[in-house]
């Protein structure tokens, strides 16, 4: 007798990060796949961000958003923002920032298409510091002239001792 064993492999339910990146910027706390809430400034003037987001899983996808617009990868953005679509088997996309605080997720759906875990960063634009402008120090300048007051060598003051002259 001949006896067969069927295995079904399931997909992996691995929603994980193995890593996260955002440049400009840098995460904080520093990356670790459990934590999934992170802190990252730019400076300003900064219009997009290049989020770096790797499944633990390479059959995982990512999705990507932006609270302050599209989110895009090389050639194909201009589809990509067309169409909304922003999943990609990729691993990196830039993302719209816009200040003082943008919020950037990278949605990562595990290959059995079911479990999902979103990794969220918050993004601040720091204001510029304005450079100071050197002003001129005022001096001070007198116009007073100096009084001399003369001090009496004698006074004569009225009442007082008398000379009498001598004959």
């Amino acid at each position: 007798a001949e006896y067969y064993i069927e295995m079904t492999v399931l997909p992996s339910t691995d929603a994980s990060l193995s890593g996260l990146a955002i440049t400009p910027g840098t995460l904080a706390p520093a990356f670790v796949s459990s934590t999934q809430s992170y802190a990252a400034e730019v400076p300003d003037g900064t219009t997009s961000a290049l989020v770096t987001a790797t499944p633990s899983d390479p059959g995982a996808t990512v999705a990507y958003a932006s609270s302050a617009g599209p989110c895009a990868v090389g050639r194909d953005a201009e589809w990509q923002v067309r169409t909304g679509v922003t999943t990609t088997p990729q691993s990196a996309m830039s993302c719209e920032v816009a200040g003082p605080k943008t919020w950037i997720t990278a949605t990562v759906t595990a290959a059995d298409g079911a479990t999902i875990a979103a990794y969220v960063i918050e993004v601040t634009v720091t204001e510029a510091t304005p450079t100071p402008t050197p002003t001129a120090t005022p001096t001070e300048t007198s116009t007073a002239v100096p009084t001399e007051t003369a001090t009496p060598l004698s006074t004569n003051t009225p009442g007082g001792p008398t000379e009498t002259p001598t004959p």
